[in-house]
C-alpha cells in the first residue's frame, strides 16, 4: 500500500510525482519513462542497453523526432532537449529521451518527488552528472508528439529529416 498526498505541492504535476513513485517501484536493471505522446523506434531497448553496458553508463539520452498531433513529421529536435546547454541557455534532458539504470533512478526519483512541477526535466541534468556516468547516444530513438501550442516553435527550429 503506497500512500502519497493528493497534491504534494500547490503547483504540483501528479505525472511528475508519480514518475518518482514508479521509479522507486521498478525492479528492472534499466528504466525508461514514456508519456502517452511518445513511442520508441523498433528494437530501441536492445540498442540502449547494449550502448550502456558497452560504455559502463548509468544513463544515456537521445534526440527526439518531433511530430504534430496529426502525426505530421516536423523534424529532429537538435536544439531544445539535447542534454547539454542549448541555445536558449538551459540544460533540458526530456524524460522521454532518457534511459537509466537503478543507480541513476534513485537520484532521479528524488528530483521528481521534491520538484513535481513543470520543467522538472531541466532539473535532472545536474544531479545525474554529479553522481553518475552518462553519455549521449547518437541515434534518434524517441518519437515525440509536440503539444499543439509548440508546433510552430518546433517547425521553426527542428532540422528536417531526410
Amino acid at each position: 500500500d503506497i500512500r502519497h498526498p493528493l497534491y504534494p505541492k500547490p503547483d504540483a504535476r501528479m505525472d511528475v510525482y508519480l514518475r518518482g513513485i514508479g521509479i522507486l517501484m521498478a525492479r528492472t536493471p534499466y528504466i525508461r519513462c514514456c508519456d502517452d505522446d511518445v513511442w520508441p523506434e523498433p528494437d530501441h531497448l536492445r540498442k540502449v542497453t547494449d550502448f550502456m553496458e558497452k560504455n559502463k553508463l548509468d544513463f544515456t539520452w537521445c534526440l527526439r523526432r518531433m511530430y504534430t498531433r496529426q502525426r505530421e513529421k516536423i523534424g529532429i529536435d537538435g536544439f531544445d532537449a539535447i542534454g547539454i546547454t542549448n541555445q536558449f541557455g538551459y540544460n533540458l534532458l526530456d524524460n522521454s529521451s532518457l534511459f537509466y539504470n537503478q543507480k541513476a533512478a534513485m537520484i532521479l526519483s528524488q528530483v521528481f518527488l521534491t520538484n513535481p512541477v513543470y520543467g522538472d526535466d531541466r532539473l535532472t541534468w545536474g544531479p545525474l552528472h554529479q553522481y553518475c556516468k552518462g553519455d549521449f547516444m547518437p541515434e534518434v530513438l524517441t518519437n515525440h508528439m509536440a503539444q499543439p501550442h509548440l508546433n510552430d516553435f518546433f517547425k521553426k527550429f527542428c532540422t528536417p529529416e531526410e
